[in-house]
């Protein structure tokens, strides 16, 4: 969405403009006035920072930021008052409860993803009295505040032999406390696939306290900015739904972070395509589906300028998982084939490919185009990639057939068989009927639908919640529906073909039968 850079986007708070002035962080001898101290200074007395004093590199941080995590009923001194009073209702006590380990293994592998950050480290302590940051799960926090960060930093000051003062800083309070929410901004919390027991609005609540707690403010120090979402800082009230993926630290955050702490040399920053061939421009109306659905005919998050949907073009650089041009399929005609279906997220990411099929290579493509630049790098192609031609899979019903004679586990029903498979073994007499068993195979019969361009791409999602996403393509001359299983890489893991009225039923009995039309049509 904004094209602003991090240092306006971000605002920072608690630590604000550690590069932004002169760094006391050289003076030692902490022997500074009142009026310079600040709570950079605090952070870098406690941390025992030793760096040059004009801010030009980081250096060193010879403590830890230390965390404590309330795990039992504990009462608490938080600042509430002010929800009663904007509110109109009784605050009363706050206490802190035990959490799921879900959500304790949640937070603690966020905070072990800042340590791989930034350069100061930091330790789990067993006493809130050592700790730099408590940590609170409320679930009595009144109205509708979902979480807070309050802290208080003290100086004292003692003198030396010389009469000279000498400041120390210490933590007085320092304390984020959380709710679970089950919505916001009209949407429904959703569990996620990697912490069961947590769903994504909780655990971005979670991520968005602690990282105020080192150092960063709402957007623009607005959280309701229109400039951006959650899509691209964990800090803004604008709600984009996760899913069942894990919230997590966007790139603007990470590099704010690193701007006010330094950054580990071994880090690397998630990358954003910058280099690549520009296809889109940004679609500053996209509103994410509440449930992460996608849908061909529906709003993407940019606007693609470079191809049309049914036409045919020329992807000259496509390459499978192992750097296989076009997948190894050396036709003529293969390299301009490509016929573009349009955008869906294939893997539930939240980042939308293109999708193309190709009639000559009997094969299938998506391509990753970055929501803020429009464009996709087509060497993206191995891990951690989204650009490539899809793989092949193997039907699952393949091994239960070799297990049974050619047959599925009833005795009866034909098993579908796998490529090169003899003529003896591939066609089975049943009631009178040959059956070509290789037929029966689902990645045959998709080949043999691309082949002669039969399937429109149509819709994606996770419509039974089990953190698979799936892609449903429509079969051109309307007898049949396919759903692709998607690998968390995008990637390939099965399909099944359904009838119409199998398709309506799966859809049907997981509460998503509104998404049929888009489907159908």
């Amino acid at each position: 969405m904004s094209s602003l850079t991090t240092e306006l986007l971000i605002k920072y708070d608690y630590v604000r403009g550690r590069t932004k002035r002169t760094r006391k962080s050289g003076e030692t001898e902490w022997t500074i006035s009142d009026a310079d101290k600040d709570d950079i200074d605090a952070w870098d007395y406690i941390l025992g920072y030793d760096g040059p004093s004009d801010g030009s590199t980081f250096g060193e941080y010879s403590n830890k930021i230390k965390y404590y995590i309330y795990d039992n009923k504990t009462q608490l001194d938080l600042d509430v008052a002010w929800v009663g009073e904007l509110e109109g209702i009784d605050v009363g006590t706050m206490y802190s409860e035990g959490m799921h380990k879900d959500w304790e293994n949640y937070l603690i592998d966020q905070i072990n993803l800042i340590d791989s950050i930034i350069l100061p480290d930091f330790e789990r302590v067993t006493n809130p009295e050592d700790a730099h940051i408590e940590i609170a799960y409320v679930p009595n926090l009144p109205g509708k505040l979902a979480g807070q960060y309050e802290a208080d930093i003290s100086w004292s000051t003692t003198y030396d032999d010389n009469n000279e003062a000498i400041n120390t800083a210490s933590f007085t309070k320092s304390i984020f406390s959380f709710k679970e929410r089950t919505s916001t901004n009209g949407y429904d919390a959703r569990n996620l696939t990697d912490y069961p027991a947590l769903n994504d609005i909780t655990a971005a609540t979670i991520v968005h306290e602690f990282i105020h707690a080192i150092g960063l403010d709402h957007p623009g120090g607005d959280p309701t900015s229109t400039l951006t979402n959650s899509n691209e800082t964990v800090m803004s009230y604008n709600w984009l739904p996760y899913g069942p993926l894990t919230p997590t630290l966007k790139l603007k955050d990470q590099e704010a972070l690193a701007e006010i702490w330094g950054k580990e040399d071994a880090y690397s920053f998630p990358s954003q395509i910058t280099d690549g061939t520009k296809v889109a421009e940004v679609n500053s109306s996209y509103v994410s589906d509440s449930k992460g659905f996608a849908s061909i005919s529906g709003s993407t998050p940019v606007t693609v300028t470079s191809y049309e949907i049914g036409k045919e073009t020329t992807l000259d650089s496509i390459k499978d998982y192992d750097g296989n041009l076009h997948a190894g399929d050396n036709l003529a005609a293969t390299a301009s084939s490509y016929k573009y279906q349009g955008m869906l997220d294939v893997n539930g990411d939240g980042v939308f490919e293109t999708i193309f099929t190709n009639k000559s290579s009997k094969r299938w493509v998506t391509a990753k185009v970055d929501s803020t630049t429009g464009q996709i790098d087509f060497d993206d192609n191995g891990a951690g990639g989204g650009t490539r031609v899809v793989g092949i899979y193997a039907d699952p019903l393949i091994a239960e057939g070799e297990n049974n004679g050619g047959y599925l586990s009833d005795g009866v029903t034909p098993a579908p068989a796998n490529f090169g498979v003899s003529d003896a073994d591939r066609y089975v007499v049943v009631n009178g009927e040959t059956i070509d068993r290789l037929a029966l195979n689902s990645q045959v019969r998709f080949q043999n639908d691309l082949e002669i361009d039969n399937l429109e791409a149509k819709h994606s999602g996770d419509y039974d919640s089990d953190g698979i996403h799936e892609v449903y393509w429509k079969t051109a001359d309307g007898t049949a529906y396919l759903r692709s299983l998607m690998h968390a890489d995008g990637n390939i893991r099965y399909a099944n073909y359904q009838s119409v009225d199998q398709m309506k039923e799966y859809l049907t009995a997981n509460g998503d039968d509104s998404v049929i039309t888009d489907i159908t049509s």
